[in-house]
């Protein structure tokens, strides 16, 4: 694909949620569910993350190669989610 998959989704959802019919019948129609969610790759190196039930906290989500933190905005609709 030519774009990033967030880019896609972004695009597909200006022209309205209505085109994600799959999505809205079974999840809802919550803003935050036609948004690219966020994943902490860097902390999810040890297969034992994965059976963790809570968000890990904000500063595990910092991304090594773009050098960026995650944003306070990004991290309570992870919460929410």
């Amino acid at each position: 694909m030519a774009a990033s998959l967030e880019t896609l989704v972004g695009t597909l959802r200006k022209s309205g949620t209505d085109h994600f019919v799959h999505t809205s019948r079974y999840m809802g129609t919550e803003d935050f569910l036609f948004q690219k969610g966020v994943f902490p790759y860097e902390d999810s190196a040890d297969i034992s993350k994965f059976q963790e039930s809570r968000l890990p906290p904000k500063d595990a989500f910092f991304n090594r190669l773009t050098n960026e933190s995650l944003t306070d905005a990004d991290y309570e609709r992870a919460l929410k989610v």
